[in-house]
Formats: structure tokens, C-alpha cells, sequence
């Protein structure tokens, strides 16, 4: 059979339309862009005229006083302004200006924007400044007097790179919104030529016979070279397939023997997506048995239109691709990452080879590394917020000092003792995100060493640190520790830990209370330190979150005690540096139960 060279749907409809997706992506970029300069610049002027009038609600009209005023303004606002204001005098004069000295600043009775201003009209211009070497946009305003008489003009200006910065950043973004909708509508079309309904349905009724094992009817169809050669490959499968069936069984078991070995969920797709094989990794993330999945669409037993669709673009596109995409299962969400790529199973006679498209997906559970990064996310983003807090008020309170408020002395020492707590605050948080870090790491630059020593050592070490806060509050700390009980630890760390623990129950815990620390041998040769209050506990919805990073069970009361929401978290990685482990045992108003479990001495 002699085949004729024929093209292909997607070159038939590729050229035109992508050259008119281009032509109608250009028109839609430069109209915005030009609809999106003229707002800027409006935008702009309004700026510059609402600024205006706010100064001239605050200026005299008089002479004598307008000078005066005009010098003050202009001092105050000075060059690091946005705006550069001018007072200019009707015979064109600069008496006041915000960035240059008016004695020597030329006069300015011949500006276009002056000479409106001083007939009493208010007038914008786009000029370059000659005092300033750079283009300017302009807006002047009359100043009258009580007669209505101009008695000196106010000009306010803005560089225009600053309308300029805008203008690119919106040209960026309109560029990139277009690529975008190009590149969406180039895929669209793409997937749209590929289905070629009317062939591959002559297709699909031929092989519904071949699955009948009747071989009999011939498949003809006409149209682009890849459904003719598709026919014809179909069909010489089809004469082959008889004498081929008990390789193909001994091949099927083979590939059954290779996946039931996996971990990963592997999936084996036909052509039409039908599942074919599955491993048993497979079986339990659909949680199905082999024999109700084979044989099903892959939409069917998945029922995820995203993993059907990459499906449909893998085979199609042929080679090795990626996804990631979310499934729902029984407890949570499932993150997976699945790799696709296609092979073809080649089986031989004497005469021809015949070639099997098969896709493979294989699977693989990310939902671990996910929630890594949603904490790596979230503990970003309460670092930003803790930091923030108190630099802004330390910020807020020394501007109330500069604008006047340090020459009352009572306030002054008031806001200067607020400025010091939340400096100490910062510090605090910082020095507790060093030492997190610092254990993270675990090197040999993290200068941690171990040694054997007395349990009983940091912890009354920790107990004399927190005493004085205890007594404050009339809290009695009891002491249970054998000297005998050893552990091969970092002293300054398990103080460190045991001083977080005390602290946060002589923080919770009310007047008069009592806090136990105890250290004793458990059955199994480990070392066990219990610090347990009579506080008000912690909801049982919390305790799985206590020990992440700035968690906090009552966020407002916790920052008001001056706490880092880092404690837990410190004491959590200390164990696990000493090999231990920490757990909490509470209940809503019943006091808490820290439980610091350290590994058993080495014979």
C-alpha cells in the first residue's frame, strides 16, 4: 500500500491562527497600554491638585505672613519630598522652595504654568525644569488675598521618571498577561485540531472488533498521516495478535511480578486511558482490589479530571512528563507527584513488528514534603509578623517623641520604657531563633558537645533562674530529683529546656500555686522529667500544634507576658539533639504535664 505525503491537522491550522491570535494579542496590549498611561497620568495631576489644596487650606493671605508660612512649609518638606513645591511671587520671583535655594533660582514669570497661575487660572504642564535638568509634571495654583487680588502663585511638581516607573512596571505586566493569554489560546487550538473525531471513530469501531478477536473487518479511513498510520498499525497488530497471545501472557506476568515489588503507585494505560495493570501501591491509594480497577477509564477510578487530562496530553505528546495534583482521600487531601511517559511493547514474527502504545503512571505520595513546606510558609510568615510588631511600635513611640512629646518628661519616660520592652521583645525573639537554628544544624560548628553528668545539676540550676518570678507570685517549686540519675547530655541545653517549662507554668499558673518537677528511672532504663502545674491546661485541639513555631494557644495574653512563642519549640529540639522525646499530657482546667524523656546510659 502506497501512501501518499500528507500534512498534518496541526500544520493545516498552526500558521493562520497563531498569526491571528499574535495580530489580536498586539491590538488588546496597545490599547490597554495606552488607556492604562493616560489614568497615570490623570492620577497623577489629582495628586498634585489634592496636595495643593490641602497646602492652601493650611496658608496665610497676607503677605507678610504667606512668606513666612511659605519658607516653613518648604523647610519642612524638604528635597527627600515626592513633591517639589515652589512659591513664586506675580512678577515671576521664587521667594520658597522645597529643593533649591530661591535666591539663586531663576525667574519663573515666562512658565507656561505661571502664566495662567498668575492670571488666576490653576494650570498643569509637562516640561523639563531647567533648574533640575530633568522633565517635571506641573501644577500651579493662584493664592489670592481677601480682595481677590493673586498675590504669589503655589506650584507643586513630580519628576516624570516617577510616572515612567509606573508606565513600564504596567507595560510588564500587560506583556506578560498577553504572552499568558497567546500562549493559552495557541494550546487551546492545539488540542482542539488534535481531535479528529470522524477518523478515530472508524478507529475505535474497528478495534471494538479487534477486541472480539474479529480480525476480519479492515479499517479505512482518509485524512492527516498520523490517523492513517495509526489505522494501519492497528491493523497489522490485529494480524498478529493470535500468534502473540502467550507471549504477551508471559510478558503481563513478568510486568505484574516487577510492580507487585514497588512502592509507588503504578498505573499501565492503553491508548484510550483504559487501566490495563496496577500494582498493589496503586490498589491502595484507590482503595480497590486489582479486578474491579482493570478495565475501567482512568477518570473512572480516579475521578480527577486534571490527572485524566495530563493523561490525555502525555500520550499524545509521547516522551516523559511530570505533574503534581491533589486527590482527595480518606483523612486528608493527598499530594501526589505523578511521572508519565510512554512505551511501546514490540512483539515479532517472522515477517513484521508490531508496536503497543502503553502509558505508565507513576505515582509518588508527597503529601509529607507538602506539609514541610506549608510549615517552611507559615513559620516565614510569623517570623515577619512577630518581628514586625514590636518594631513598629518602637517606630510609632519615637515618632510621638520627635513631633514633641519628649519634652513631657512623664510621657517621655513612659514611651521610652515601652520602646526598651519591646526592644528587649525583639531581642528575645531573635536569640531564641539563633538557638533554633543553631540545634537545626548539629554540627560540628555548632559547638554541642555531650558529656555524662547529673540530671539534677541543670535542673536546679533552671529552678534558681526562675525562682524570683515565682516568688513574685507566691508559687511554690517542688523539686523531686535523684542525684544518682545520669544522662548524657549538654547541661546548658536541658537548663535551657527545663527554664522554658518553668517558666511558662509560673507564667499560667495563679497565685499561691504549686509547680512539680520531678526526675525519676522508668521501667525501661529511661530517664524521665515530668514539670507539671495547676494551671488552666491546654485544649486538646492545640496540643498537636503546641510544639510548632510561634503557635500560641491564647495569642494576645501569650505576647502580653512576653512571651517569644519559641519555648516549646526550643525544648522540642533539644530533645530530639539528646535522642529524647517531649509529649504533653493536659486537659481544658486541669493543669499540664510536660514529659521530657531522655535514651538509658550505654552499659
Amino acid at each position: 500500500m502506497v501512501l501518499s505525503k500528507r500534512r498534518s491537522v496541526l500544520s493545516y491550522m498552526f500558521p493562520p491562527l497563531v498569526l491571528l491570535f499574535l495580530l489580536l494579542a498586539v491590538s488588546v496590549a496597545f490599547f490597554s497600554f495606552r488607556n492604562f498611561r493616560q489614568l497615570i497620568f490623570q492620577e497623577q495631576y489629582h495628586r498634585l491638585e489634592t496636595a495643593g489644596e490641602l497646602l492652601l487650606t493650611a496658608l496665610p493671605f497676607e503677605n507678610g505672613e504667606l512668606e513666612t508660612k511659605a519658607k516653613e512649609v518648604t523647610r519642612k518638606i524638604g528635597p527627600d519630598s515626592p513633591f517639589r513645591v515652589t512659591f513664586i511671587k506675580p512678577d515671576g520671583s521664587v521667594f520658597a522652595d522645597s529643593h533649591e535655594d530661591p535666591l539663586v533660582m531663576e525667574n519663573h514669570a515666562h512658565r507656561v504654568e505661571i502664566r495662567q497661575a498668575i492670571r488666576g487660572e490653576a494650570s498643569f504642564s509637562l516640561r523639563k525644569s531647567p533648574t533640575l535638568a530633568i522633565s517635571m509634571l506641573y501644577y500651579a495654583f493662584p493664592i489670592d488675598d481677601a480682595a481677590g487680588k493673586v498675590i504669589a502663585v503655589l506650584r507643586l511638581s513630580l519628576p516624570e521618571a516617577n510616572v515612567k516607573k509606573l508606565l513600564a512596571a504596567a507595560a510588564l505586566s500587560i506583556t506578560i498577561i498577553t504572552a499568558l493569554l497567546l500562549g493559552l489560546a495557541v494550546a487551546a487550538m492545539v488540542a482542539v485540531s488534535r481531535k479528529i473525531t470522524v477518523p478515530l471513530a472508524a478507529i475505535s469501531k474497528s478495534a471494538s472488533a479487534y477486541a472480539r478477536f474479529d480480525f476480519s473487518q479492515p479499517i479505512h479511513v482518509d485524512g492527516p498521516a498520523e490517523i492513517v498510520n495509526t489505522a494501519d498499525a492497528l491493523q497489522k497488530m490485529a494480524q498478529a495478535l493470535t500468534s502473540r497471545i502467550d507471549e504477551v501472557t508471559r510478558q503481563k506476568q513478568e510486568l505484574e511480578a516487577v510492580l507487585t515489588g514497588m512502592n509507588e503507585a503504578v498505573i499501565v494505560l492503553d491508548r484510550n486511558l483504559v487501566i490495563t495493570e496496577i500494582n498493589p501501591a496503586a490498589a491502595r491509594l484507590v482503595s480497590s482490589s486489582y479486578d474491579p480497577v482493570i478495565g475501567k477509564s482512568l477518570i473512572q477510578v480516579m475521578r480527577n479530571t486534571e490527572l485524566n487530562t495530563f493523561a490525555q496530553e502525555a500520550l499524545v505528546a509521547r516522551g516523559v512528563r511530570q505533574c503534581s495534583l491533589v486527590i482527595p482521600g480518606e483523612a486528608k487531601e493527598i499530594h501526589l507527584q505523578v511521572n508519565a511517559s510512554t512505551i511501546e511493547a514490540v512483539t515479532a514474527d517472522k515477517n513484521s513488528r508490531y508496536p503497543q502504545q502503553r502509558l505508565i503512571l507513576v505515582m509518588n505520595d508527597i503529601t509529607t514534603l507538602k506539609q514541610l513546606e506549608r510549615m517552611r510558609k507559615e513559620f516565614v510568615a510569623n517570623v515577619s509578623h512577630e518581628l514586625k510588631t514590636p518594631i513598629t511600635s518602637i517606630k510609632g513611640f519615637v515618632e510621638t517623641l520627635l513631633d514633641g512629646a519628649i519634652d513631657d518628661r512623664e510621657n517621655a519616660f513612659r514611651f521610652l520604657t515601652i520602646v526598651q520592652n519591646q526592644t528587649t521583645r525583639l531581642g528575645n525573639i531573635i536569640d531564641d531563633l539563633l538557638t533554633l537554628s543553631r540545634l537545626e544544624q548539629n554540627d560540628e560548628e555548632s559547638g554541642i558537645s555531650m558529656e555524662k553528668i547529673p540530671l539534677c545539676h541543670p535542673v536546679n540550676e533552671a529552678i534558681s533562674i526562675c525562682q524570683g518570678r515565682a516568688d513574685e507570685k507566691s508559687i511554690d517549686i517542688h523539686v523531686e530529683c535523684d542525684r544518682e540519675l545520669e544522662i548524657l547530655g549538654n547541661g546548658h541545653l536541658i537548663e535551657q529546656a527545663v527554664v522554658n517549662l518553668v517558666d511558662n507554668a509560673v507564667k499560667y499558673c495563679p497565685e499561691g500555686s504549686v509547680v512539680l518537677v520531678r526526675c525519676e528511672r522508668e521501667e525501661d532504663r529511661r530517664i524521665l522529667l515530668v514539670v507539671q502545674d495547676n494551671g488552666p491546661g491546654i485544649p486538646e485541639a492545640d496540643q498537636e500544634r503546641i510544639f510548632e513555631r510561634f503557635y500560641r494557644v491564647e495569642k494576645a495574653r501569650s505576647r502580653d507576658m512576653g512571651g517569644t512563642g519559641l519555648g516549646l519549640a526550643i525544648v522540642k529540639h533539644i530533645m530530639l539533639l539528646h535522642g529524647g522525646t517531649v509529649a504533653l499530657e493536659s486537659s481544658r482546667g486541669e493543669g499540664a504535664s510536660f514529659l521530657l524523656r531522655f535514651p538509658a546510659l550505654p552499659s
